[in-house]
């Protein structure tokens, strides 16, 4: 009667899906299918007979686990590596069309300065110089 009754309880097992489950890779989700499948056959985890290929599998499959976690590592750390050189040379970009614009405006300063008389060149020097040094501040 007990027998029967673990059973029942391993085959309810196997359609359980939780949240967890939800998020795991296929590899991970087929292994976890097949030891349930294992002690559903001997329908407890003490039953179930412990051998060296076992064993050698365990060791195997753990392997195969951690170079896979490694090699998504790399990959996470290769795209990371590769939007933040982008961002890198984008910013350069921008930094670079800015101070042209700066340049520009200065040239256009100095153009319009040497049209007003002195009084107004000393105002308006003042003015370019209190908007220069902004530029440069947000630079």
């Amino acid at each position: 009667m007990e027998t029967l009754m673990k059973r029942k309880v391993c085959q309810s097992i196997k359609k359980i899906l939780t949240p967890k489950q939800t998020c795991l890779s296929v590899e991970f989700m087929n292994g976890l299918r097949m030891t349930r499948d294992i002690v559903s056959m001997y329908c407890d985890v003490t039953d179930v007979p412990i051998s060296k290929e076992l064993l050698t599998s365990v060791r195997q499959s753990n392997k195969k686990y951690s170079k896979r976690i490694e090699a998504e590592k790399e990959e996470k750390l290769r795209d990371k590596k590769a939007t933040e050189g982008k961002k890198a040379t984008d910013g350069k970009q921008a930094k670079g069309r800015e101070k042209q614009l700066v340049k520009k405006h200065q040239d256009g300063f100095t153009f319009q300065l040497q049209k007003l008389g002195t009084q107004q060149q000393l105002r308006y020097l003042q003015r370019i110089s209190f908007l220069n040094e902004n530029a440069n501040y947000h630079l």
